[in-house]
């Protein structure tokens, strides 16, 4: 069986942001630690933020 996704819900869903994490998680099996950079897809670092376990970068900050 397959699904289609529209070329926006594709966009939304490979999209990939740099986040700063605040909390010690787990993401997709790896353990992220709190205070290093991620890039995470989009969808993902919204809920994220939004709930405080990270916080966006900005683009011209560096990860290190």
């Amino acid at each position: 069986m397959y699904t289609i996704i529209k070329n926006d819900e594709l966009e939304r869903c490979l999209a990939m942001i740099k986040v700063k994490i605040n909390v010690q998680t787990a993401y997709h099996g790896k353990l992220l630690r709190k205070g290093k950079v991620y890039e995470v897809e989009k969808k993902t670092a919204e809920r994220w933020i939004a709930s405080k376990i990270a916080e966006k970068v900005q683009d011209n900050q560096s990860p290190y």
